[in-house]
């Protein structure tokens, strides 16, 4: 899922990023720990915040950084190979209806 791919990749690098939820958002903040459901994605952040976002309806993962669109694991690790030289670069979780269910925003840089 590419979902896990791009999470498990910013815990592993710690890399800052500013995550938006609904009318929330968490500045500058690194995941120290994730937990993941077919229904919902949690984050723990080394700040010691948490955030629950459903991802029951999770459709993809783009960046604004390029055009292309990540279904799978696979995909996104080529995603993430092709932007790391291009920090910080923003990444959006959509679901079916293409909306917004969570951002990731300034990945690897502070904004």
């Amino acid at each position: 899922m590419a979902i896990v791919t791009l999470v498990e990749y910013l815990r592993s690098n710690q890399l800052p990023v500013t995550i938006h939820l609904n009318d929330v958002s968490l500045r500058n903040v690194t995941i120290e720990f994730f937990e993941i459901s077919d229904k919902y994605l949690w984050l723990f952040t080394k700040e010691g915040h948490e955030m629950k976002v459903d991802i029951s309806d999770f459709t993809l993962v783009d960046f604004d950084a390029t055009v292309h669109k990540t279904f799978t694991s696979i995909e996104m690790v080529r995603q993430l190979r092709i932007l790391n030289e291009d920090k910080p670069y923003n990444a959006y979780i959509r679901n079916s209806k293409n909306k917004v269910i969570a951002s990731f925003i300034c990945i690897g840089g502070k904004c």
